[in-house]
């Protein structure tokens, strides 16, 4: 089974700017590392973890557990974008690079 979450809230937010631009910021990678920076500072709509839990809790208990469970806040819109799109386009989407 594969939980497939969205946009969760969590403390990993907490650092994710300063880690992203003092590990890439300098590099090959920096473009990126500042679109996903900003990115994370400016979120403001995501799902609490404990949606993760009871899905987990769920899937334990299911006699016919589904393959896969997306969970959270635009877990089925960022999936299905995933499936519908060309990877480059994808990407540039969900980190917002012009």
């Amino acid at each position: 089974m594969l939980i497939q979450p969205g946009i969760i809230r969590t403390e990993f937010e907490e650092d994710t700017s300063r880690e992203l631009r003092a590990v890439s910021g300098r590099g090959p990678y920096g473009r990126l590392a500042e679109a996903m920076a900003k990115r994370a500072e400016n979120a403001t709509r995501a799902s609490e973890p404990a949606v993760v839990a009871k899905t987990i809790t769920r899937l334990l208990e299911s006699p016919r557990p589904k393959p896969r469970y997306p969970v959270g806040y635009l877990a089925r819109t960022i999936l299905a974008m995933n499936r519908l799109l060309p990877d480059r386009r994808f990407d540039a989407m969900v980190t917002k690079i012009d």
